[in-house]
C-alpha cells in the first residue's frame, strides 16, 4: 500500500537532481513513475472502484481514464503536500492537477514547446509552472495550455551548471558543436519516432549535417558532436559523414550536452531545446531552418536562421564566429531574458526550494 509522504516526484526523469538540489533530506518523498506498482490490497481496490464510479466519463476514452484514476487513487493514499515533475507535458500529471485538489502541483519545463505540439499543449494544465521565460508563458497559453501561475526562471539543468563554482564557459575548444537528435541515432531508419513531426526533424537535421560539413571543411574549423545516445549507430553515422577529424562527445550523464555547448563557440540544431539552453548558458546558439515556418521552432529571429543560399550562410556564420562573447551577450541581453531567463545568482532550484518550503510550512 502507498504510504503518506510530504512530496511526490512524478516520473523518474531528473528525480535525482530534484532530490539533491531542491529538498534532499528535509522531507519525506515518493517517486511515482509512469508505470506504477500494482496494488492488490482489498481496501485499495474498493477505493479505486469508488473513484471510478465518481470520476468515469463515458464520453471520453475509457482505458485512459482507468489509468488516470488509478494514479488518482495512489496520490490519495500518499496525501502529498506537493507534487513536482520535470515532465511538464505529461498527460497523467496534467489530469491529476485538474482532479486532485488537496496539494500543490509544480511543473518544471524541460523542453521546447511549439506549434507542432499544439494538440498536446491544449490538454496541458499547470498550477505552478517553472518555465524558461515569459515568452513560453505567453506562447503556451496562446496554444491552449492552462497556466495558473508562471515563473520565468530559465532552465532547471542550466541553473545547476551555472550555480556550480567550477563552471566555466570560457574554455572554447571547438568552433562549432552539432547537437545530435532525431535522424542520427539510427542512420538506417529515419522514421524512428511515433511523433508526427519526427520525420521533419530528422530530415532537417541531416540537411544541417551536410551544410555544416561543407562549411567546416572550407573554413578548416574544429567540430564537435554532442551525442544524444551511447549507441554505435549514432557514432557510425557521424564518422561516415565527417570522417575521423571530429570530436564525438559522449552522453555520459544528464549534463554532458551542456558541457559540450560550453566548450564550443556556436551550437547548432534544428528544433532542439539545447539551442535555448545554449542561450541560457550565455553561449551562441542557432536553429537552422530551410523553410520559412515557425511550426517547429517558434522563437525570435535572433536565434533562428533561415537558409537561402550557401554564400549568405557562410557570411552569417563567419560574422557569428568573429563576434566576441561580450558582444554576443550584449546583443542577446533582452532576448535571453525573454526566452531563457537564467540568473546564475538565483537559479531555478533555489527558487523552487523556497517555494516548496513555504507550501509545506503553510500546510502543517
Amino acid at each position: 500500500m502507498p504510504v503518506e509522504k510530504d512530496i511526490i516526484i512524478f516520473d523518474k526523469e531528473c528525480s535525482d537532481q530534484i532530490i539533491e538540489k531542491v529538498f534532499k533530506e528535509n522531507y519525506q518523498y515518493s517517486i511515482l513513475d509512469n508505470r506504477p506498482l500494482i496494488y492488490l490490497n482489498l481496501l485499495f481496490i474498493i477505493r479505486y472502484i469508488y473513484l471510478l464510479i465518481r470520476n468515469l466519463n463515458f464520453k471520453e476514452k475509457i482505458t485512459r481514464q482507468l489509468f488516470h484514476i488509478y494514479f488518482l487513487n495512489i496520490v490519495g493514499y500518499i496525501k502529498p503536500k506537493v507534487v513536482i515533475t520535470y515532465i511538464d507535458n505529461n498527460s497523467i500529471y496534467s489530469w491529476l492537477t485538474k482532479n486532485y485538489n488537496d496539494c500543490e502541483f509544480i511543473a518544471i519545463q524541460n523542453g521546447n514547446r511549439g506549434k507542432c505540439d499544439q494538440i498536446k499543449l491544449n490538454n496541458n494544465n499547470h498550477q505552478h509552472y517553472y518555465c524558461f521565460g515569459d515568452y513560453d508563458i505567453k506562447k503556451q497559453s496562446d496554444l491552449g495550455c492552462t497556466i495558473g501561475k508562471g515563473y520565468p526562471v530559465g532552465s532547471f539543468r542550466a541553473g545547476l551548471l551555472l550555480s556550480n563554482s567550477k563552471f566555466s564557459n570560457k574554455n572554447k575548444k571547438y568552433d562549432i558543436c552539432i547537437i545530435s537528435t532525431t535522424g542520427r541515432r539510427h542512420p538506417d531508419n529515419i522514421k524512428e519516432s511515433i511523433y508526427g513531426h519526427s520525420i521533419i526533424n530528422a530530415i532537417n537535421n541531416r540537411k544541417i549535417d551536410n551544410l555544416v560539413k561543407k562549411y567546416v571543411v572550407e573554413n578548416n574549423l574544429k567540430l564537435s558532436i554532442a551525442l544524444s545516445t551511447d549507441t554505435d549507430y549514432e557514432k557510425k553515422y557521424f564518422r561516415s559523414l565527417f570522417g575521423e577529424n571530429i570530436e564525438l562527445i559522449e552522453h555520459r550523464h544528464s549534463l554532458s550536452t551542456y558541457e559540450a555547448i560550453c566548450m564550443s563557440n556556436i551550437s547548432i540544431g534544428f528544433m532542439s531545446t539545447m539551442i535555448l539552453e545554449a542561450i541560457g548558458l550565455e553561449n551562441k546558439g542557432i536553429s537552422i531552418h530551410f523553410e520559412d515556418t515557425d511550426l517547429y521552432f517558434d522563437y525570435p529571429k535572433e536565434i533562428k536562421y533561415l537558409y537561402k543560399d550557401y554564400p549568405s550562410f557562410n557570411k552569417y556564420m563567419n560574422n557569428l564566429l568573429e563576434m566576441t562573447d561580450h558582444e554576443y551577450a550584449d546583443k542577446m541581453k533582452v532576448i535571453k531574458k525573454y526566452v531563457m531567463n537564467n540568473d546564475p545568482k538565483n537559479p531555478p532550484h533555489s527558487i523552487i526550494r523556497k517555494h516548496i518550503e513555504n507550501i509545506i510550512e503553510e500546510r502543517k
